[in-house]
């Protein structure tokens, strides 16, 4: 199974796109911070280009994706996604992330798809002039310093106060969005939501 990554999605893809963004079905585990990111930074809606399909923030034309496919057998279908914007020219946000339901059902599989798509958004934040972190809109206080090592994170009430992340250097040591507080190691894990 390969990941591959990209900015936009061919056009056959929308229907999978409309299903990750507006039908995930862990999206009322992150009702508040999805309120909270349409109140802040505008609606997601779909757009369509002869560059292909991407997710766009209506109050934010400079927003960016990253969507995740999973390759098998010749087929990719998508997987997951991202959307952040620079806020300032410290900051990097990301606003949404959502892992498609048939992905999200491994807890494994999900975390490895978002730290995937975190790692490149860090990876652009390395590249842009002046950015020193790259955070999460619902988690407050959670960032990542692009010049120096964070280590670790706990994740409240995303897996549970307890739980860290374990992450190698190169990691980006942020915590996924929208994990559900009644994560039980011994279950597999439902899909992200968007948030």
């Amino acid at each position: 199974m390969d990941v591959v990554l990209q900015s936009t999605l061919p056009h056959q893809y929308h229907g999978a796109l409309e299903r990750l963004v507006y039908f995930n079905r862990r999206q009322r585990d992150a009702e508040g911070g999805i309120v909270q990111a349409i109140d802040q930074f505008g609606n997601l809606d779909i757009s369509s280009s002869a560059e292909g399909l991407r997710v766009i923030v209506s109050q934010h034309s400079d927003a960016q994706c990253l969507f995740a496919l999973i390759r098998r057998k010749g087929r990719e279908s998508l997987a997951a996604g991202l959307i952040y914007l620079r806020t300032s020219p410290e900051e990097l946000v990301v606003l949404h992330i959502a892992v498609a339901d048939p992905y999200g059902r491994s807890r494994r599989l999900a975390l490895h798809l978002v730290m995937k798509l975190l790692r490149v958004v860090r990876a652009t934040a390395h590249r842009l002039r002046g950015v020193a972190r790259v955070s999460m809109l619902y988690k407050k206080g959670r960032t990542c310093r692009i010049g120096g090592s964070a280590g670790p994170l706990a994740t409240p009430g995303l897996l549970s106060a307890s739980t860290t992340v374990e992450m190698e250097p190169a990691d980006v040591p942020v915590a996924p969005a929208a994990w559900s507080a009644d994560f039980d190691a011994d279950r597999t894990h439902p899909a992200l939501a968007v948030a």
